[in-house]
């Protein structure tokens, strides 16, 4: 409810300056490498969801997409982002002898919206606020291969929207080098919760087009059908950003 209450607030202060066409605009395209970790309730116990520690194995990499667009008037800005990754992996499973492994599908889609508000904008550092939303769409599929116990095959999803209270921050080392950092949290009550965190080093090729590279981490949890699923995606990611 709290981050419902603070996207309300800034989106009631937002001016009506931002709707002049003193636009400038931002559009980036990432190389994503993610690796998944987490659990998901079963009626045989918890299954691990992921590689030890949530490494990344590229044989496991289905797909993985992530795209940032930003719209800039003056200290308001408008961001939108998306990742789309789906990840297949087989493991053992802790159920002993019962089944020989498992194989799990994971695959993840999260459109996010904010608007933000620059609160420092400084030559060299800038700082911004933002309230926004995350729109999830997961589906797990899973199959536990025959051991004493014949194979079992289940799949679960569902869809959902989490609000987000969100900062970030840059900071500009010369005309070329810059670095960044943005953090979100939210979720709704006790049936989800979301937060992430990303940082980049960012080179500007010219005024138009930089290049950006660093790492970025996801957190959901969620209850589907009254089992709980915790999900972590985090890997290293390459950009390249064009401003227009």
């Amino acid at each position: 409810m709290r981050y419902s209450i603070a996207l309300a607030a800034l989106l009631s202060a937002a001016p009506l300056a931002v709707l002049a066409d003193d636009w400038t605009y931002d559009a980036t395209i990432y190389g994503w490498l993610p690796g998944v970790s987490g659990s998901l309730a079963t009626p045989r116990g918890d299954l691990d969801l992921g590689s030890s520690g949530g490494s990344i194995d590229l044989d496991n990499l289905e797909m993985a997409f992530m795209g940032t667009f930003e719209a800039r008037n003056g200290k308001w800005s408008i961001l939108g982002d998306l990742l789309y990754t789906d990840l297949a992996t087989q493991k053992e499973t802790p159920f002993g002898v019962l089944f020989s492994s498992a194989d799990v599908d994971v695959k993840v889609s999260a459109l996010s919206g904010y608007l933000a508000y620059r609160v420092v904008d400084d030559p060299n550092v800038t700082v911004d606020v933002a309230a926004g939303f995350r729109a999830f769409g997961l589906d797990i599929g899973t199959t536990l291969n025959a051991g004493t116990l014949p194979s079992e095959s289940a799949s679960i999803g569902d869809g959902w929207v989490d609000p987000l209270v969100a900062a970030r921050a840059t900071w500009k080392f010369s005309e070329k080098w810059s670095a960044s950092a943005f953090a979100d949290f939210g979720g709704i009550g006790g049936s989800s919760q979301t937060w992430q965190a990303l940082a980049t080093a960012n080179y500007n090729f010219n005024e138009n087009w930089s290049g950006r590279f660093g790492y970025r981490y996801m957190d959901v949890e969620k209850s589907i059908d009254g089992r709980d699923i915790k999900i972590g995606l985090g890997g290293p990611m390459v950009g390249v950003t064009v401003r227009f």
